[in-house]
């Protein structure tokens, strides 16, 4: 009998050993929060998060918290997202008739000082598309240490030219020193130069005017870090092989410039233009004057605001300070930011069947594509640059005045797979191998072999004890 009993708790124990190890959390449902370990201060910050269930998705509302001091949320893609406060509400609801068991979006935020930014994403509700009920809360975080740029060493210069003459040789960032022949006609030179490092300072030294023979001007580059690199010019002004007298060369307007066909004038004060949202006030030197201009810092967009020649109909345009050339600035101006309308190199990434058209946007005409889809009438793509200092295709909502980032439908290759097995007529070691096969998949190989083990030696347990009971003297009182 002792023996017996012995071999009861024995089974028991096992039994409840095994079967108390099964995990207790929510089955199948988990999710993923990745980002760059480290990135600099005004580089953009890409958080990617996936959600995985064993069920299909059907709503979501969850909040990302971070560091404001360190990071500025700027927009999202796959999913609505908003507040920029240190936390970030974000909610998705599946409206197509296809939903999937994975939720993949990205929220994208600037870096706006050094520190380390902890991503802390919280699951307030995630619900069965078919059945409403829940899958669970999970969370994760991901760390971003964000440090000062390094200054940099580029002293090379971009561009350079001249109002009178030829460089000889051919501008090169690499060759410093260039000889210019002029006219006797020509008394003065304007010298024109961009540094290939938004970051550096540009001098120009030496007399605008010119004297006959040699005259030098130098253009002193200096880097970020202190780094200086001088360009020297050599122009020599040909003696005069006609009338004695020196002419006079009309003196040259610096604020005069062309765009396209059309002679603009750059205004040299933007005390009363309010800048577009995004913009700093910072300076430019165009033909060799200085004149007050607007840059986004995050990707350098530099804007000069031109007049007509008569100090009317002025504007912001942008500005290429490579090749020192002006063209319409286009722009929107939404809640994450501006939206700067360009025009795209190439349309490979729109999809078959997008045709070319103008849409009317703020008081601007813009060039955009229409959706082959007539149920996406009110959407079309625009190219353009981002808030957050990306340019690429973006899907504009027509009625509601949104952007959002557009993926080609080259780069989602990902499509539901249906391993779902039709009921066939099967026999009873087919139908119990399918049955452990499901279980594995819905709830994990550790948790079915626990089952698997405990369960019998449970029932075991059970047994042994009705052999006791059956095995106990009885005791009759006559």
């Amino acid at each position: 009998m002792k023996k017996l009993l012995s071999v009861f708790l024995c089974l028991l124990l096992t039994a409840l050993t095994v079967c108390g190890a099964l995990p207790v959390a929510a089955a199948g449902t988990f999710v993923t929060v990745s980002a760059p370990s480290s990135a600099t201060v005004g580089s953009t910050v890409t958080v990617k998060v996936t959600y995985t269930a064993d069920k299909t998705i059907g709503s979501l509302d969850a909040t990302l918290s971070y560091d404001a001091a360190v990071m500025t949320f700027a927009s999202a893609s796959g999913i609505t997202a908003n507040g920029n406060a240190g936390v970030t509400k974000v909610s998705f609801y599946e409206t197509s008739t296809s939903p999937k068991k994975t939720l993949s979006f990205t929220l994208t935020f600037t870096a706006k000082a050094a520190g380390n930014c902890s991503f802390g994403l919280e699951t307030t509700e995630l619900t069965d598309w078919e059945t409403v009920s829940s899958l669970g809360n999970p969370s994760g975080k991901a760390t971003v240490s964000v440090k000062n740029p390094q200054k940099s060493g580029n002293a090379d210069l971009a561009s350079l030219s001249v109002s009178a003459g030829t460089l000889s040789p051919k501008f090169s960032a690499k060759v410093t020193a260039y000889n210019i022949v002029i006219p006797y006609s020509v008394t003065s030179l304007l010298v024109s130069a961009n540094a290939a490092d938004k970051n550096a300072k540009v001098a120009v030294t030496g007399s605008q005017k010119m004297q006959v023979g040699k005259n030098t001007r130098a253009v002193t580059v200096t880097a970020q870090n202190g780094t200086t690199k001088t360009y020297t010019l050599t122009i020599t002004r040909q003696e005069n092989t006609g009338t004695a007298t020196d002419p006079t060369t009309p003196a040259v307007d610096a604020s005069k410039v062309t765009v396209g066909a059309v002679t603009k004038t750059i205004k040299n004060d933007l005390a009363d233009i309010p800048l577009p949202a995004g913009f700093e006030a910072t300076t430019v030197t165009v033909n060799e004057t200085t004149f007050p201009a607007a840059q986004n810092a995050t990707h350098a967009v530099t804007l000069l605001y031109l007049t007509d020649e008569d100090g009317q109909n002025g504007a912001f345009y942008l500005y290429n300070t490579a090749d020192m050339t002006f063209s319409d600035f286009f722009f929107d101006e939404v809640k994450a930011g501006v939206y700067v309308f360009l025009t795209p190199e190439n349309t490979d990434a729109l999809p078959q069947g997008a045709a070319q058209t103008f849409l009317q946007i703020g008081e601007k005409t813009v060039a955009a594509w229409s959706l082959p889809d007539e149920r996406e009438k009110d959407f079309y793509l625009v190219y353009a640059l981002s808030p957050a200092g990306n340019t690429g295709f973006y899907r504009y909502d027509k009625a509601e005045g949104t952007f959002q980032r557009y993926i080609s439908p080259a780069e989602d290759t990902t499509a539901p797979v249906d391993t779902e097995v039709q009921p066939e007529r099967v026999g009873i070691l087919a139908r119990v191998s399918g049955f452990f096969s499901d279980l594995i998949v819905r709830f994990g190989k550790v948790r079915v072999i626990a089952v698997g083990v405990g369960a019998p030696l449970l029932l075991a347990a059970i047994i042994v004890l009705i052999v006791l009971i059956a095995k106990k003297p009885r005791n009759f009182k006559h």
